[in-house]
């Protein structure tokens, strides 16, 4: 039997890595045993499962391990899975009826955007995403609580137990004791918990939560507490929202930026913040900017995409990680690894699956950039161009996204002295011009 002190979810953590937690506290059986004060440390651990194991660290959604959803050869998430689902595979219970639905509403919503703001997955995700570090330990406690209720209830349905907290009527007491004054964040409240009270047979709902509390014999003063903390938490969240907005108004840098693709202009945003909605803010409706660079005070950068725009970001993950290295080493990128997602080519930039490009962040500690600004700028147009796309062609062998007949120019950032035909010129030449290019 593994033997476990500590519990090391991976920064950033999600709902999937909760439920492994709660699985192993309630399924251990004679393959795992969690101290009841194990410590909770979120953090990135270096090296093997086996070795933190042995050490009795249990390391959740990271080294691709039997507690991990992703592949430890390629670092991407396996189809068809999460690591709730993972954990249950280890402890054999993956196929007991108690936890059918929650495995299968935790596996849909991983990793995914789809969730309403309701859902618990979304309601940690966005916890993690927007409060700093030192709150994430309460935030994963806070979200077991949650799991075990709907563990207990799966256990035991009573859909006929009407009398639980109701989310809707637990807002308002809120509100009228003024834990909630701003009025644009109790209309947004209220239109949450009453979408949540319409789709109370999703498991991960807040209603059905309170429906779970009730049936499962946690007191009310407990269940409020709970529900309360979740509540403060998105009127905090949406503040910092509305202030993202302003932000931008005010000091955000627009560009445009031409697509190659279809010839229209897209438009993008850099801004300094420390604000975690400016990202968010930058795709609302007021805004609906394509690209989001966003540059905090420490100087890490990242840059995220509107997945919307379907934009491809494989040349701008080449261009960034190639333009962070030493002149004389730029030469030598190999852009078939620097299109990749991971930490590829220069550490202090790690791309994610879904596109965005992190110089460091809230969960990954990173040297900051020395890019400048309108560096960054340039760099994103010219991934997104004509021409920066046919000459990521000829360097991978991949096929661009649509064919253009025309012959091209190299974009200014890759220009030497003249104007290049990209469909007339070999490799070496355009590796020379793209590091031409850097150096000017």
């Amino acid at each position: 039997m593994i033997k476990i002190s500590v519990v090391c979810p991976h920064p950033g953590f999600h709902l999937d890595e909760v439920c492994e937690k709660v699985l192993g506290d309630l399924y251990g059986g004679n393959k795992i045993s969690i101290a009841p004060d194990a410590k909770l440390i979120p953090c990135q651990l270096q090296g093997t499962e086996d070795e933190w194991l042995v050490k009795g660290y249990l390391p959740l959604g990271q080294l691709g391990g039997n507690f991990d959803d992703k592949d430890p050869q390629t670092g991407q998430r396996k189809a068809g899975t999460c690591g709730a689902f993972e954990m249950a595979r280890y402890l054999g219970v993956d196929t007991l009826p108690e936890l059918q639905k929650l495995l299968k509403a935790v596996n849909r919503v991983d990793g995914s955007a789809t969730a309403n703001c309701s859902d618990l997955s979304s309601l940690v995700k966005n916890a993690v995403e927007s409060f700093p570090e030192q709150m994430h330990p309460a935030i994963f406690r806070w979200a077991e609580v949650g799991v075990k209720a709907i563990i207990g209830y799966l256990k035991s349905p009573n859909d006929k137990c009407d009398d639980f907290l109701s989310p809707v009527i637990f807002l308002e007491k809120m509100i009228a004791d003024g834990d909630i004054a701003e009025e644009r964040v109790q209309g947004r409240l209220r239109r949450m918990v009453r979408s949540s009270h319409t789709q109370i047979g999703n498991c991960l709902e807040l209603s059905f939560i309170m429906r779970a509390m009730k049936v499962t014999g946690m007191s009310e003063d407990d269940s409020s507490e709970w529900l309360f903390f979740a509540l403060a938490k998105c009127a905090s969240q949406q503040l910092d929202y509305y202030a993202a907005i302003e932000e931008i108004k005010h000091n955000g840098r627009v560009f445009e930026l031409n697509v190659f693709r279809d010839g229209h202009k897209l438009k993008g945003v850099l801004i300094h913040s420390d604000n975690l909605q400016i990202t968010k803010a930058s795709r609302s409706q007021e805004f609906k900017y394509s690209v989001c660079i966003v540059r905090r005070s420490s100087g890490n950068v990242a840059i995220t995409l509107n997945n919307y725009d379907n934009l491809d970001p494989r040349l701008l993950w080449a261009l960034v990680r190639a333009q962070e290295l030493p002149i004389e080493l730029r030469r030598d990128v190999d852009f078939g690894e620097a299109s990749k997602p991971g930490n590829h080519v220069v550490p202090n930039w790690y791309v994610m699956e879904n596109g965005t490009i992190l110089n460091g962040s809230n969960f990954i500690k990173a040297q900051p950039t020395r890019i400048s600004d309108n560096t960054l700028i340039n760099l994103v147009r010219d991934a997104f161009g004509e021409a920066g796309n046919r000459l990521y062609s000829h360097m991978t062998g991949m096929p661009v996204i649509r064919e253009v007949r025309k012959p091209v120019n190299l974009p200014e950032f890759l220009q030497t002295t003249a104007s290049v035909d990209l469909n007339f010129v070999d490799r070496r030449s355009i590796e020379n011009s793209f590091d031409a290019g850097l150096r000017a």
